[in-house]
């Protein structure tokens, strides 16, 4: 388990501890009493609520999501691959809204129509390169043997897509 993964697990199980809890709504609630204001964190294009306890004297961001399927499963939550949103929408943590699951499950739960559009701006940096340049960043690979030199001759900015044109195009 990675370093970042043990803090948070441990991260979440202090919070339950020190007696935050979430609500069927999705809020959490401090050990005092208090409905917390979430603080909004961007993974990519998507928002996730988090709050902040600290441990060992660090202070650990905790996803609601991750909280709420902690009180709702308890520790069997840490050997799922994901926890969902069933609706799609990262800020709904409502407990029905909560589920563990599969990386492939929690791809399904995004709407049909957004998941058409994020596979055809996907395929669209397949298209950037010509059959022909594609034929030259392949063979200069296979000379070098490098994807930071291949990647920077032809201003690639990705490792995944230079994989994906040297080994599906």
């Amino acid at each position: 388990m990675k370093e970042k993964s043990k803090r948070n697990e441990k991260a979440i199980k202090v919070a339950y501890q020190k007696g935050y809890r979430a609500t069927s709504n999705g809020d959490i609630i401090s050990p005092k009493g208090n409905t917390l204001n979430p603080m909004v964190k961007m993974m990519g294009k998507i928002p996730y609520f988090m709050f902040h306890v600290r441990v060992d004297g660090i202070i650990v961001s905790i996803p609601y999501h991750r909280f709420i399927a902690y009180q709702k499963y308890g520790d069997i939550m840490f050997g799922c691959d994901v926890i969902r949103h069933l609706d799609g929408n990262s800020t709904n943590n409502a407990f029905d809204n909560i589920e563990m699951g599969t990386y492939q499950e929690n791809s399904l739960d995004i709407p049909k129509e957004v998941r058409v559009a994020q596979a055809k701006h996907a395929s669209s940096y397949m298209t950037v390169f010509d059959e022909k340049t594609v034929k030259s960043i392949k063979q200069y690979h296979s000379q070098t043997k490098s994807y930071k030199k291949t990647m920077e001759k032809f201003g690639i900015s990705s490792k995944a897509t230079l994989h994906n044109i040297l080994h599906n195009r």
